[in-house]
């Protein structure tokens, strides 16, 4: 996507967390400047569908995104301040003590096609505690290769893991 200055901006996702990438472009396409922005800067781990504010707040970037503890939101984020993005809107009024919210970690694994990757979600409430030496895992699977999950807050899987299981 293009901002109204020129600069192009885009998305990509690292180790399972997305990459806000804004770069000036020379005249033959190459990039003349370029600066990438992630949760350290005060984006939540999933953004996608980012586009600019306009030729009055050529700062504000607007874009969908979410993290395990927060529903999938519209967010408004000022590239200048990198103060944390600010939730204008969101899909559910939904909230969760951050004592029971499951934190994604990526993990990678050898398959006949290649290493493939996945987020494990392990247990998380101390209410709960599992009679056996490992917890039951809960295996969720999703169509590839171009397709993959999201980091985003998913009700299901808080709830399975609130409860002692481990989601992969």
């Amino acid at each position: 996507n293009f901002l109204d200055d020129g600069r192009l901006v885009a998305t990509y996702q690292k180790d399972g967390k997305s990459v806000v990438v804004v770069a000036s472009l020379n005249d033959d396409g190459s990039i003349a400047e370029k600066d990438e922005f992630d949760m350290d800067s005060g984006l939540p781990m999933k953004v996608g569908g980012v586009i600019g504010g306009g030729s009055n707040a050529p700062n504000d970037l607007y874009f969908i995104g979410g993290s395990p503890s927060t529903p999938t939101s519209v967010y408004k984020w000022d590239m200048a301040s990198k103060k944390e993005a600010e939730v204008l809107a969101c899909s559910s009024s939904l909230s969760f003590p951050d004592e029971v919210i499951s934190i994604p970690q990526q993990i990678e694994f050898p398959t006949t096609l290649g290493t493939a990757f996945g987020y494990y979600y392990p247990p998380k409430n101390d209410e709960y505690i599992c009679s056996t030496s490992t917890p039951p895992l809960l295996v969720k699977a999703h169509g590839g290769p171009t397709a993959c999950t999201s980091t985003a807050f998913n009700a299901g899987i808080q709830f399975w893991t609130s409860r002692g299981f481990a989601v992969l």
